[in-house]
């Protein structure tokens, strides 16, 4: 404040925060705009009292500051966290890397397809003109055009060392050549023609089989490369092919589908050939590239600036239009209108998708911006869906033909646009369509099921969460007509009292009874999410397994499945993560009549394989039941899989260990049976030979003759739940046993092996590594809504399948996708790293939400001044150190939510400290998911970071080896010598040695002091003082030919500054009391209260006083007070200093000497001495030493100002003198 005086001109902040004199001093420094190149100018004196009020507020700032005094006090890393006008990109330097890649990868694509005259979309295996240079291309570029080389690249850091995300990058590609087996003995087996025959054969069905798994590969994909990229909208993206040929072990012969083969082209028929049968794999493959992209952050800019962005995105979307619309181009359409970037069309580009009637593009368009307005009730949207739904139109439109996709998509649409909403007339239209039946044959294809589906999720959206709640819906009794739909009856009238004619499209004759193979799918699923966590007992009794022989006559096997799940959604916070709840699923009869012994937990394996003949014949053969042991089978399968997912959605995106040993436990169980049950089939198949007998020997373990008594089409959809259910869980998190476990999953490829069961298993593993392990799932409602409506257990057996469910549905997931990885990014170098962090949870129970299954790759615990601990820490440890309210983890990493967060603190001592109080600043929250939970760091000089130096064993010489000042840099390049870091006491980390000087001396020569100053400067994040030190050096050692007064003004200001105003702040108490506080924390600051310390000041005023201490300077002294008070000086003392002094002092140093003894000037003085003329007659001492006792009373009345020193001078100089 003596510096910076308030001036009448400059109108005071009123949201600057500032409670100290420190705080007050950089405010009004920066208000000066003053800048780090403004204090280098400054003589030190000045600059030093300016630098130590910027390092008191160093460490812990203000959060409500402006960001120039961020900057000032070199934490730009806050200026990026909580300014909005400095806030970066949110895309990573990676991200934004990738786009140059991808557009490179895209001119090389473009630059074949023109030389060869091909495209580069989906090929069909065939081998055209310039097939050969695709092959290379895709094989040099092809994890570019994917995207999992970006992936891959960004995941460095979020999975260590290990190679898993290189691993799932492999797994998901489906532009690289298929890998086969060897052939079987059975297949080579033969002579001459049948030999040939039997090969080409077994090659064109497991080359076909793979083909399958390889089509339902970008569904997982999508999920691993989402939101990867921020795209260049000059460049159009590549889309990835399907690569369909296989090469045969050990030579790699290539191997092709032959169209030729009479099996192939039969199957290839029902497709409508290989371009039929890539239509929907195509969409997806659509949606994987689209999901990728991320856009700039649409916030902040005004109305003109996000009217030019809607613009440029609108351009780019045209851009990527193909000259004929195709399924591919629909999917990216769709991926777009997930993430929201639709908006941006104008009405007219709307109108030219929709008039090409192409049914893939209307639906992408119908469910994309139904989702991108979900819950909005949009007026424009809604009249475009309304407009596909044949209910809704005129009678006069009632013939217009529209397709079955295009009716069921809208459905689903409705019902988001409308999500929570209970609007009337939507509920009651989607009630009516669960129940109503196709009039023509243009369902012949698709079938019903899939329009009865989509009502259900339509009416469960709608409701979502509503139940008995819902206003002006009980005339409607929708709960009653939905328990019709599940369990059957007489169909209801019509609204207006007519009867429905009977059905001409359905391939059973349904007459006046609801067919609840139609209709139970849909009802079910909408009765569990208008009921979502109601916890409501009735309508979970609605939803109840049968628990009677005669009831379970009445509910097909997979239905029972639906039951479970939907009355887990219920009864939600009831569903527990434990084999026992599972357990309790399951009704007595299911025990009961498979006969287990008492008191006897059944296993899942000894349920399924069945009893003996004689039990078997022993039950039917009791009066009055007549037990269908097959569906008791089935049924059990299901109910346990059921319970699996509804576990999985309960415990959603939360990692919980409990949740993932249940689910893995009973997916292990299903993947045993399914090996046998494959093993078993592919054993009868065979011809008897020496190894199948000892391989059926082995399985002859298993009782009933070694049979599984389950259908495999029951096991593969046990397996694809239990999957699903395990990924949901488990998103994000890349955990490795569930990789394996998934990864085995996979492996089983056959003729029963459906397209649906390889899509949820690839899905589950892209799941697991959500968007490169930096996304997970919400738990909030409408994001379980989605995650049930994108995971339905109803899967498709070939890649065309759309007739119980719409394959475009997978996708509604990322309305579910949230950013909970939080990242540190060095705001030096823009580059990622680890970080230790504490979190304050607002219960006990979110400390245990997010488990960390991938380890740390760092210590949590600092490791100075103790011993290093283990390089990894896994869960386990990681649990041991999740106590009371607190959580520590290691950026990057997954973290609870942000609403469950009350403060979140960096704890290491390589990085500035930050703080942030999230409960208590909503704004700060805002700031955190606009920059996708990347917080910027600010690294200390000292370090290196955890991947250079994981355990701090580098010395001083290496780890200051990345300092950014290029002059701080090149002095310490010339000083700083291993050996005179070790002779200082600095070379460890952080802290000097215990056999070091204490202080810089300012003995020794020049290199030992530069050497000791750049250690202590570095070692204690004060690079700028080193310039201060120097000077305060050759001050020391150049008195003699000092030529003016400023720079021992500047030491004297200087040594003021810290003996009389830091003076409180630098005692011993307060110092160790600081210090505890922040051992407590794991962030040990140096062992220094100020910049300079006072043993440094002490000993060069020390060797200054030694300087000014010759009689030369006594005589200069007492010859100034001479001619300042016309006084005698006594003859005796005259003499006798006169023959000690050597050469005559100049008036230079004298001026020095003047002003660093602070003496007051001449005026001063004469009036000081006159005043003391008239006490002369009090003097009674005789001799220097009594005189200058007698005179110090009188010189600190006179001078009271004057310093202690500067007293015991004047009292000793006037002693010379004759008063009397």
């Amino acid at each position: 404040s003596f510096l910076f005086p308030p001036s009448p001109l400059r109108k005071p902040a009123k949201h600057w925060t500032a409670s100290t004199l420190a705080e007050k001093t950089v405010l009004a420094m920066a208000e000066e705009g003053m800048t780090a190149r403004d204090l280098e100018m400054l003589p030190f004196g000045v600059a030093v009292p300016l630098r130590q009020a910027l390092d008191d507020c160093r460490n812990d700032p203000p959060l409500k500051w402006p960001a120039n005094a961020y900057r000032l006090v070199g934490r730009e890393d806050l200026a990026n966290l909580l300014n909005i006008d400095c806030t970066p990109s949110s895309s990573l330097p990676s991200e934004r890397q990738g786009a140059g890649e991808i557009a490179s990868a895209a001119l090389r694509l473009g630059a074949v397809a023109a030389a060869t005259g091909t495209t580069a979309g989906p090929t069909s295996g065939a081998l055209v003109e310039g097939e050969e240079d695709k092959e290379a291309l895709a094989r040099d570029y092809g994890d570019i055009v994917d995207g999992t080389a970006l992936v891959l690249k960004q995941s460095i850091l979020r999975f260590g060392k290990d190679k898993r995300v290189k691993e799932v990058c492999r797994l998901l590609r489906s532009n690289r050549r298929i890998r086969m087996h060897k052939p079987p003995a059975h297949a080579v087996g033969g002579a001459g023609e049948e030999e040939g025959s039997a090969l080409q054969t077994w090659k064109q069905q497991h080359l076909l089989w793979r083909i399958y798994r390889v089509l339902a590969l970008p569904a997982g994909r999508a999920m691993l490369t989402l939101g990867s990229i921020t795209p260049d909208l000059t460049e159009a993206l590549p889309i990835p092919h399907f690569e369909l040929r296989g090469s045969l072990p050990p030579k790699d012969i290539p191997v092709s589908l032959d169209s030729e083969h009479t099996e192939i082209s039969r199957i290839l028929q029902g497709y409508g050939g290989i371009a039929g049968m890539l239509e929907w794999p195509g969409f997806h493959n659509g949606v994987a590239v689209g999901l990728r992209v991320s856009m700039p952050d649409d916030t902040g800019g005004g109305i003109a600036a996000a009217a030019s962005r809607d613009d440029i995105l609108r351009t780019w979307v045209c851009y990527n239009r193909p000259r004929r619309l195709n399924h591919t181009h629909a999917g990216f359409l769709m991926a777009l209108g997930l993430r929201g970037h639709l908006a941006a069309l104008s009405p007219s580009d709307l109108y030219w998708y929709l008039s090409k009637e192409h049914d893939p593009t209307i639906l992408a368009f119908l469910i994309g911006m139904a989702a991108g307005k979900a819950g909005t009730m949009d007026v424009r949207v809604s009249k475009m869906l309304c407009l596909r739904v044949p209910a809704l139109l005129p009678p006069a439109f009632a013939d217009y033909a529209f397709s079955a996709v295009t009716q069921t998509a809208a459905l689903v649409g409705i019902g988001l646009l409308y999500r929570g909403s209970a609007h009337r007339l939507m509920t009651e239209l989607l009630l009516t369509e669960i129940g109503n039946r196709p009039l023509d044959e243009r369902w012949a294809d698709q079938g019903p099921e899939a329009y009865c589906l989509a009502a259900g999720m339509g009416l469960g959206l709608v409701c979502l969460c509503k139940g008995a709640n819902a206003i002006g819906l009980a005339d409607l009794q929708i709960k009653d007509r939905l328990r019709q739909y599940m369990n059957g009856g007489p169909a209801n009238e019509s609204e207006d009292g007519v009867q429905r004619p009977e059905s001409n499209a359905s391939c059973v004759k349904e007459g006046r009874m609801i067919n609840v193979d139609v209709t139970a799918p849909g009802a079910t699923l909408a009765l569990g999410l208008m009921y979502l966590m109601s916890n409501d007992e009735v309508i979970a009794g609605y939803l109840a397994v049968p628990d009677t022989h005669f009831a379970l006559d009445f509910v097909r096997p997979d239905f029972i499945m639906l039951r479970v799940l939907s009355k887990g959604l219920v009864l939600w916070s009831k569903v527990r993560p434990s084999r026992a709840w599972v357990s309790n699923q399951v009704p007595p009869i299911f025990e009961e009549s498979i006969q287990n012994p008492p008191n006897e937990l059944p296993s899942l394996k000894s349920i399924l394989e069945g009893k003996s003949e004689e039990k078997r014949k022993e039950r039917k053969s009791r009066p009055g039941e007549d037990v269908d042991l097959e569906a008791i089978r089935q049924g059990y399968c299901y109910i346990i899989a059921g319970a699996c997912l509804a576990i999985g959605f309960r415990f959603a995106g939360t990692a919980s260990a409990a949740a993932k040993e249940t689910i893995q436990y009973y997916l292990r169980q299903f993947l045993d049976l399914r090996k046998a049950k494959a093993s078993a089939a592919d054993s009868a198949s065979r011809p008897a030979s020496p190894a199948a007998m000892k391989h059926s020997e082995e399985l002859g373990r298993l009782k009933s003759g070694g049979r599984v008594l389950v259908a495999r089409g029951v096991l593969e959809a046990c397996v694809a739940a239990a999957c699903t259910a395990l990924g949901v869980v488990m998103a994000g998190t890349g955990h490795l046993s569930s990789l394996r476990l998934l990864r085995a999953a996979r492996t089983t490829i056959d003729a029963h092996t459906s397209f649906g069961t390889h899509q949820m298993v690839h899905m589950a593993i892209g799941l697991l590594f959500l968007g490169g392990g930096r996304l997970t799932l919400a738990s909030n409602p409408e994001a379980i809504a989605a995650l049930v409506c994108a995971f339905f257990p109803r899967f498709a057996m070939n890649p065309k399948d759309n007739r119980y469910y719409l394959q475009a549905l997978r996708h509604l997931y990322v309305l579910a996708v949230e950013p909970r990885c939080i990242q540190c990014v060095d705001v030096d170098t823009g580059a990622p790293c680890y970080v230790p962090l504490h979190l304050t949870l607002e219960n006990d129970q979110d400390a245990k939400i997010i488990d960390r299954p991938a380890p740390s790759p760092i210590p949590l615990t600092p490791t100075l001044p103790s011993p290093p601990i283990p390089h990894q820490i896994s869960s386990k440890s990681h649990q041991d150190r999740t106590t009371g309210r607190g959580m520590e983890v290691v950026a990057p990493c997954l973290i609870p939510p942000l609403q469950s967060i009350l403060s979140l603190e960096i704890i290491s001592p390589r990085f500035w400290p930050i703080r942030l109080s999230l409960r208590k600043s909503p704004t700060l929250q805002a700031a955190l998911q606009r920059q996708n939970l990347v917080i910027y760091v600010k690294r200390k000089a000292a370090y290196l970071h955890y991947r250079q130096d994981p355990r701090g064993l580098r010395t001083l010489e290496e780890r200051i080896a990345g300092i950014a000042d290029p002059r701080t840099k090149a002095f310490i390049d010339r000083f700083g010598s291993r050996q005179n870091f070790e002779n200082s006491g600095y070379s460890r980390e952080g802290s000097r040695s215990s056999n070091s000087g204490g202080f810089i001396g300012v003995g020794g020569t020049l290199d030992e002091f530069c050497s000791e100053a750049a250690g202590e400067c570095v070692a204690q994040e004060k690079e700028g003082m080193i310039s201060t030190y120097l000077a305060m050096r050759v001050l020391a050692e150049t008195l003699s030919n000092q030529k003016d007064s400023l720079s021992l003004w500047n030491f004297r200001l200087a040594l003021t500054f810290y003996r009389e105003h830091r003076r409180p702040s630098m005692t011993k108490i307060s110092r160790v009391k600081r210090l505890e506080t922040k051992a407590k924390r794991g962030n040990i600051e140096s062992n220094r209260v100020g910049l300079l310390g006072m043993d440094f000041l002490g000993a060069v005023e020390a060797k200054i006083d030694t300087f000014f201490s010759q009689k030369s300077f006594t005589r200069a002294m007492i010859e100034h007070l001479h001619e300042i008070s016309g006084l005698k000086v006594d003859e005796k003392i005259d003499e006798t200093i006169a023959k000690q002094t050597g050469k005559k002092v100049s008036s230079a140093l004298f001026g020095c000497y003047l002003e660093f003894y602070n003496l007051p000037g001449a005026i001063d003085l004469q009036t000081g001495i006159g005043k003391i003329s008239k006490l002369a007659s009090m003097l009674r001492g005789k001799d220097v030493t009594s005189r200058e006792q007698q005179f110090m009373p009188l010189v600190a009345i006179i001078w009271p100002d004057a310093t202690i020193l500067a007293k015991m001078k004047l009292a000793k100089h006037l002693a010379y003198l004759k008063f009397i």
